[in-house]
């Protein structure tokens, strides 16, 4: 017998072949919408509290780079921009930017306990800092919040910034730092503090987060980093505790609030948690931000919800004892978060954790 007499190859027996490669297709497809949607649809940045802030693209340059982390750990989806930048925050942001060697001298008596004695040592050995008490310099302190004339200081030495012979402003003759300053100024490190016309430096006000961003981002020949703009809805009715109704591109969607898990309506704390749902979005425009999957296998929309000030209202709920962490993989960026927050809910008896019903609304 013939090869050709051996191959069964009838349109009856293609069939199913040509059944499963139309199923293969539509699956991929249907993978290909999901990741489109997922990237159209990325969070605006790293942090959820600076967006439109005149630092935000400095912000997200230094966190691309692995200079920051954030100011909430360990959630760490808040940068706090506004916040006054400590000494020890400054030796940490310096450390990791100029990548200094681990420390080899405990050069202060103050710093044992703090979670930046490591980087403040690396900033000493380096010569970057000699310490906060003249002439014995025997303390760092730590926790005390940076001038601006500091800053200039401790960047001068950073990066080796050489003498100016320009007095770039009007507000800082005699000071101590006046030298540095000049020298940040003519390294166009800073501009000023009284724009446009940024005649003054403002050497004895306090450094915030912001703008110690802006200011290593230039120090570092970084390019501010644009991310796309948040994506914002109006909230539009509460479902439940973990479920609302949004307004997304001019269309009612059923939106699902990811790693999170309340009360069904049968169980005695459903309606205080959805109360608390209420409380915090009802009417408001929320950000809403997608992690991997963009919607469950109901169709609804799977998110994070933040308020306008950067409350995370996922790990809220569940902060408050209002719902539970659930981990579905693998939609996991916050699952240890909200996992913690959960044990210290438990621990609290918060919420419906409350062993006598369901406790008062936070």
């Amino acid at each position: 017998m013939s090869k050709e007499e051996c191959t069964d190859d009838t349109p009856e027996t293609r069939r199913p072949l040509l059944i499963l490669l139309i199923v293969m297709v539509l699956v991929m497809a249907w993978l290909t919408s999901n990741t489109a949607l997922a990237d159209s649809t990325d969070p605006g940045g790293s942090f959820t509290d600076d967006d439109g802030a005149v630092s935000e693209g400095a912000i997200e340059a230094i966190a691309v780079e692995g200079l920051t982390l954030g100011c909430n750990p360990p959630g760490n989806y808040l940068y706090c921009p506004g916040d006054s930048v400590t000494r020890g925050q400054m030796a940490a942001f310096l450390a990791r930017a100029l990548g200094l060697p681990a420390p080899v001298t405990d050069h202060f008596s103050d710093d044992d306990s703090s979670v930046f004695g490591n980087a403040i040592n690396q900033l000493a050995d380096a010569g970057i800092t000699q310490g906060c008490n003249p002439p014995s310099n025997t303390m760092f302190c730590p926790t005390r919040t940076m001038t601006r004339g500091e800053m200039a200081a401790f960047m001068s030495r950073a990066f080796d910034l050489p003498a100016s012979s320009t007095d770039w402003f009007t507000d800082d003759n005699g000071h101590l730092f006046e030298s540095a300053i000049n020298r940040v100024a003519e390294a166009r490190i800073t501009v000023g503090c009284n724009p446009p016309s940024n005649t003054a430096f403002c050497p004895n006000q306090t450094m915030n987060r912001g703008q110690m961003a802006i200011f290593l981002t230039r120090a570092l020949d970084l390019a501010p980093l644009r991310p796309p703009a948040p994506t914002r809805v109006p909230v539009l009715s509460i479902t439940d505790g973990d479920t609302i109704q949004v307004r997304l591109d001019d269309v009612s969607e059923p939106l699902r609030l990811i790693g999170i898990d309340t009360p069904e309506s049968d169980h005695e704390c459903f309606g205080e948690s959805a109360a608390a749902m209420s409380a915090l979005v009802a009417g408001k425009t929320v950000r809403i931000d997608i992690d991997v999957s963009a919607r469950d296998s109901f169709g609804r929309l799977l998110r994070y919800v933040f308020l306008t000030d950067g409350t995370f209202v996922n790990a809220e709920m569940v902060e408050v004892g209002r719902a539970s962490a659930a981990n579905f993989s693998p939609d996991s960026e916050f699952a240890g978060l909200l996992v913690l927050l959960e044990e210290q809910a438990q621990a609290s008896d918060r919420g419906m954790w409350d062993t006598g019903g369901c406790d008062e609304l936070p």
